[in-house]
């Protein structure tokens, strides 16, 4: 049908040569973005997933969902995100929005705010929850056990409980939201969204049991017999060490945060040293400036465009005060009778190895001292699977539960895993797509057939797109409102949140991307 409807692809010619548009393997229509005249004015089809979805760890469908914004349904809208994003008003405070850096908008004149959109269509989900998020209409009778509060315990328990079974979440820490509540800074995600979740889940019917150790008050064995089916997302909680002389006299910085979000305010230190160049470095160094620190120095391995930070974090970072020192490597912390002093360092001249596997190089012969009272280490995180006994036939690699990547499940059958646990440290929205696809093959594991069956009728045909002329002049990205820096706590939000008209004005610049 295209080859009598698109100019583009019957005379590619005619502009210089072949072109890779999206039915080609491309990104985008030059229909779209190029010679506007040779195409249909009809609307398109969208006959694979556009850039945005397949950036997206979680495969939403962005432009579906923004569409429904611009025909003014809000409440059809936060549908649509529930059906592979449950946590929404998280995502779109902490995702790192890889959606936008693949948005066909940004060769146009900019990306769309994705992010800040789907945070206000998640706070909308909240605000109407009993409309939105109701109870299922059946009860298949299984119950399922659910280890871990966090993303993809959370992710989990919501299409588990929407599948009609029980769910019953457990987790050691006294309030539920795992990482999400007790580490992720209230100034980036304010704790208050996170109960909201939780509440919203518990008012369908997801039962929460915390304060409880499974290992410790209940043994693994006993949720394998006691439940249908368990899905484990226990997250990685336990610091991980470098050998680094002098080490025991430095603190974790999750810990560090940790204490935070359970309502510690003290002052960490006068001048403060973060090793690590990540997103809870990040963290750790501007939560330290926020709780009255004079200095807070980071000193990672890697160069500046190295930094497993992203680079927004980064610009936080600079803006707030905290410095930075690229290629150095810790060599001991400086101490006098168990006394932080400082910390001497010493060059890296190169992370990674031809490969690119993590393996540092130093040149021993250029070194440097910083001055400290405090040392957090944020390196990263381990797994604690001591709920794991020993002969178990749970099986595990290096630390991490060994699970099929389609299904999440494990070696042992009925027993699932996801989240952190399995791949390590990684972003929310990877976590929460884990807990999505483990729901799915679980409920086929418990149901059979009927389950498989309901998740194909469920899948729809990709619609007949609308024509949006709105989209064709070039517009100005949205820009996020935030708190000044001088305003700035470890409490309050620095982003201030979109209006309604801001975030209808950025769906409409929306290409909703399909073959014209």
């Amino acid at each position: 049908a295209q080859n009598t409807r698109c100019w583009y692809y019957r005379f590619p010619h005619e502009i210089g040569g072949r072109i890779l548009c999206y039915l080609k393997g491309g990104k985008g229509c030059y229909a779209i973005t190029g010679e506007n005249r040779y195409h249909s004015i009809f609307g398109g089809w969208r006959d694979q997933s556009p850039p945005c979805s397949s950036a997206c760890p979680g495969d939403v469908d962005i432009p579906s969902y923004l569409s429904k914004i611009r025909e003014d349904n809000l409440v059809e809208a936060g549908r649509m995100l529930l059906e592979t994003n449950p946590l929404a008003s998280i995502t779109g405070r902490v995702c790192p929005h890889f959606c936008e850096q693949e948005c066909n908008r940004g060769d146009f004149d900019a990306p769309l705010s994705v992010r800040d959109i789907e945070r206000f269509i998640g706070d909308y989900v909240l605000e109407n929850a009993d409309e939105i998020i109701m109870p299922p209409d059946m009860a298949t009778g299984k119950s399922i056990a659910v280890v871990g509060s966090g993303p993809a315990g959370l992710s989990a328990a919501y299409y588990l409980r929407m599948a009609g079974h029980s769910v019953t979440v457990m987790d050691k820490m006294e309030e539920a939201g795992g990482m999400l509540a007790y580490v992720i800074p209230a100034y980036r995600l304010p704790k208050d969204i996170v109960r909201r979740v939780v509440g919203a889940l518990e008012n369908i019917g997801v039962e929460f049991q915390l304060g409880v150790d499974v290992g410790e008050d209940i043994a693994l064995d006993d949720l394998r017999r006691d439940f249908d089916s368990v899905f484990l997302a226990s997250g990685a909680w336990n610091p991980v060490s470098i050998g680094l002389e002098g080490e025991e006299f430095t603190t974790f910085g999750l810990e560090f945060l940790t204490d935070i979000n359970r309502g510690v305010r003290e002052v960490p230190g006068r001048k403060v040293l973060v090793v690590g160049g990540g997103n809870a470095a990040i963290d750790v160094a501007v939560s330290a400036l926020r709780l009255g620190a004079e200095e807070a120095t980071m000193v990672c391995l890697e160069s500046r465009e190295e930094m497993p930070a992203l680079p927004w974090e980064i610009e936080l970072a600079l803006e707030e005060g905290v410095k930075l020192m690229t290629c150095w490597g810790p060599r001991r912390v400086l101490q006098t009778d168990g006394q932080v002093k400082g910390m001497e360092l010493v060059r890296c001249t190169s992370v990674f190895d031809e490969e690119g596997c993590f393996a540092p190089t130093y040149d021993s012969g250029v070194t440097d001292t910083v001055e400290a009272d405090q040392i957090m280490m944020a390196v990263g995180y381990a797994t604690d699977l001591s709920y794991v006994d020993a002969g178990s036939s749970l099986k595990v690699e290096q630390g991490l539960i060994v699970v099929d990547a389609g299904t999440q499940a494990t070696s042992v059958p009925g027993v699932f895993a996801g989240g952190s646990v399995t791949h390590g440290p990684a972003t929310v929205i990877e976590a929460i797509a884990s807990g999505r696809r483990a729901a799915a093959a679980m409920d086929v594991y418990l149901r059979g057939a009927a389950a498989a069956s309901e998740q194909e009728a469920a899948k729809t045909a990709a619609p007949f797109l609308k024509f949006n002329s709105d989209y064709l002049g070039k517009t100005s990205r949205v820009q996020m409102p935030k708190r000044a820096v001088g305003d700035r706590d470890i409490d309050a939000e620095d982003a201030l949140g979109l209006g309604l008209s801001e975030i209808t004005s950025e769906a409409n610049r929306c290409f909703n991307c399909s073959c014209l």
